[in-house]
């Protein structure tokens, strides 16, 4: 699930990002959401689920095996696809959340960027609210910059501490130097970590 602000995605924007782990022997399907601000939450969530429904009932079409599918997302794609996890709707293998949002209450820049919002908006759109202990979740695999100025890292950590005080499996990454993805983020040890993931979770 794309990053972009949730904004209307370039769809070709990370084809090149995502080469090495293809090459691994790994399919990837790019999910595109309806952009806001016309269209409102949970109209994103709703396009994912929409999308993986489509996959699954259209399977013979797309290489893909629906037993081993793991999902990922980068910035708002990943705050998008924890909210998806976190509903329990789907035996995934693994969840790649790649320096997206987690809690709005607690995303410092949040209120002034989007003042118009309420408190109880903000608290249903955060991944966050929906963690409980006992839930079914397969593993998590959380990677952030430690230098990301748009969505700070302290929301992967937050998330992190939450996942493993729950009990839950979860392996965080920081990504010395690196701003909010890019050439600095996406780099080889990046690759080789989320292959590594993939590969003892399939």
């Amino acid at each position: 699930v794309q990053g972009s602000g949730w904004y209307k995605q370039d769809m070709n924007d990370h084809i090149f990002d995502f080469m090495p782990i293809v090459k691994a022997g790994y399919v990837y399907a790019i999910i595109e959401y309806h952009g806001a601000p016309e269209y409102k939450y949970p109209t994103q969530v709703d396009d994912v689920i929409k999308a993986i429904e489509y996959l699954k009932e259209n399977y013979q079409n797309y290489p893909i095996d629906f037993k081993h599918v793991f999902l990922s997302g980068d910035s708002s794609g990943g705050h998008i696809a924890l909210l998806v996890a976190l509903q329990e709707r789907y035996n995934f293998k693994g969840i790649i959340d790649l320096y997206g949002a987690t809690n709005f209450m607690t995303f410092n820049d949040w209120y002034s960027k989007y003042g118009s919002l309420d408190n109880q908006l903000l608290i249903e759109v955060s991944p966050i609210t929906y963690l409980k202990e006992n839930m079914n979740l397969p593993p998590f695999l959380i990677l952030h910059g430690d230098k990301d100025h748009v969505v700070p890292i302290t929301q992967s950590i937050e998330l992190y501490e939450k996942l493993k005080e729950y009990h839950y499996d979860v392996t965080f990454g920081r990504v010395h130097d690196a701003d909010h993805g890019r050439s600095i983020f996406y780099n080889e040890d990046v690759y080789q970590t989320i292959v590594n993931f993939l590969n003892k979770n399939k």
